[in-house]
């Protein structure tokens, strides 16, 4: 069906021009497959909020709003194929319920996208042993560039939101804060609008429609998704593709202690925020206590963690502004005298204690 006309809630107006896809018989894939082919011939952007919806904010005169991701429930007796469906469709709507905030310019938009995108890459990972390789590792590929420019927005955002505010106390007084601030803030809107590009565009409605077709592959064509485990209790296979994750954690977690480079914990911290949402995709298959027990000394140690990273990005975004303008290059020393990671370095080696302490309660 084509609607083309206006949203109209007293003298606000916004014109709609969609096109909207309906499943009558058959699987979904076929209407993915129809949609990526209309894609294909005119580019298109995926709606995910409601025209009501949207009346509803245009009479309020109120920007679209960020939106975290909900929880993912099933059986025990689910097939890890559906389970994969059902958890990837969760991410592809938090992705898309994002789009108009990060649009708009709301930083915390921009986030959830960016976690979304993470979430989708964990979930293929978590699957990965029983995916089709060629097909997992191109959108992983895909997601992973797209990723990294809407994750330059985010760096950005934080600098100018949190790491300057915090750090700016004895830079006000040498007097070079406007420089910074000036230079901090072009590059943020330069990364902001490369984002909006990215979410706006044709490769990101490519990429949704492009995963969604293939998880939702028929019986008939299910070696294009994965192989036969996908037919499987996901019950039955869920502890051999957790352990998978939290052995890669163990280690990378090996050795470190305080004085460990923010550059080689980056891989730690990946490899946590991964085992993170596989559990949390998984959650429901567990005792719900089990499941928040080994969950918080992980989210602390991830916490400590993200300390540490948001320090080092601070200190190498600030060497980056330095390179384009010679006389900031004195904020990169004050800001590395404000270091914000030292308390949390200190925490470092007693939170990995902790997680590791823990016996992976999905055995």
């Amino acid at each position: 069906m084509l609607d083309s006309g206006s949203i109209v809630a007293g003298d606000q107006k916004q014109p709609v021009h969609e096109l909207e896809l309906e499943l009558r018989d058959g699987g979904p894939g076929t209407l993915y497959g129809l949609a990526l082919s209309l894609h294909a011939a005119t580019p298109l952007s995926i709606e995910a909020e409601s025209k009501a919806a949207r009346g509803y904010r245009l009479m309020e005169r109120s920007a679209p709003t960020a939106k975290k991701a909900t929880s993912i429930e099933f059986d025990s007796t689910v097939a890890a194929g559906d389970g994969l469906r059902l958890i990837v469709g969760e991410i592809l709507s938090h992705l898309l319920s994002n789009k108009s905030a990060a649009l708009a310019g709301d930083a915390e938009g921009v986030h959830q996208i960016r976690v979304a995108i993470r979430r989708l890459r964990s979930a293929l990972i978590l699957f990965g042993p029983r995916l089709e390789p060629h097909a997992a590792a191109a959108f992983q590929s895909k997601l992973q560039r797209t990723g990294r420019i809407i994750g330059a927005a985010r760096d950005w955002d934080v600098f100018c939101l949190e790491a300057l505010p915090k750090g700016l106390g004895e830079i006000e007084e040498l007097g070079w804060d406007c420089l910074l601030r000036e230079s901090a803030d072009a590059r943020r809107r330069a990364a902001d609008a490369a984002s909006a590009c990215e979410v706006g565009g044709a490769a990101l409605t490519a990429l949704v429609l492009g995963v969604s077709a293939w998880i939702e592959s028929g019986e008939e064509q299910m070696d294009l998704l994965g192989d036969e485990g996908l037919k499987q209790s996901l019950s039955e296979i869920s502890a051999d593709l957790l352990d998978r994750i939290a052995d890669k954690v163990d280690k990378r977690g090996r050795g470190i202690g305080p004085e460990t480079s923010a550059e080689k914990l980056h891989p730690l911290r990946k490899s946590l925020k991964k085992l993170r949402y596989s559990l949390e995709f998984l959650s429901s298959l567990y005792p719900r206590k089990a499941t928040k027990r080994y969950l918080r000394p992980l989210k602390n140690l991830q916490k400590t963690l993200g300390i540490i990273n948001d320090a080092a990005a601070a200190l190498r975004l600030a060497d980056e502004l330095a390179q384009e303008r010679v006389e900031l290059t004195i904020t990169v020393a004050a800001l590395a005298r404000t270091d914000a990671s030292r308390d949390a370095r200190q925490r470092l080696a007693k939170e990995w204690a902790a997680y590791r302490g823990q016996e992976r309660f999905w055995r």
